[in-house]
């Protein structure tokens, strides 16, 4: 086992870890998705477990199948710089494309003023100010 620390860059602390991890939860355990997603109602279960329930955070970490005890470490200390609530993160990356946001009286001023136009292919292409008729 030593060897496999080294090769692998492991401490001890991180070894007893995924042995107690693999015990309890198969080796399947380790085969599964690197970025999987929790949500924020089971965050909030397995941190209610550690400040509540005075259960460990490796053993609760270890019970509900976090591939490290950092994990429960991250979420307790954003659970607790956030005034005890669960902010959820942002999956991916972010917009490039900023967004112009115009108020809706602007996007109907907008409308009005090219409803009032008309476009005469008779004229040449040319725009007059002719209200637009609805003759059917």
């Amino acid at each position: 086992m030593s060897s496999l620390s080294i090769k692998y860059d492991i401490n001890k602390a991180k070894k007893r870890y995924l042995v107690r991890l693999i015990d309890k939860q198969g080796e399947d355990i380790l085969r599964k998705d690197r970025n999987r997603y929790y949500s924020s109602e089971l965050k909030l279960e397995i941190i209610n477990k550690v400040l509540i329930d005075k259960q460990s955070i490796i053993s609760t970490a270890i019970e509900h199948g976090l591939s490290s005890s950092g994990i429960l470490d991250n979420w307790l200390k954003s659970y607790k710089e956030n005034g005890y609530n669960i902010v959820e993160k942002l999956r991916g990356r972010p917009s490039t494309m900023k967004k112009e946001i115009k108020p809706i009286s602007q996007a109907f001023n907008k409308y009005e003023d090219l409803n009032g136009l008309i476009l005469h292919s008779d004229q040449g292409g040319a725009i007059s100010n002719a209200p637009i008729s609805s003759s059917t």
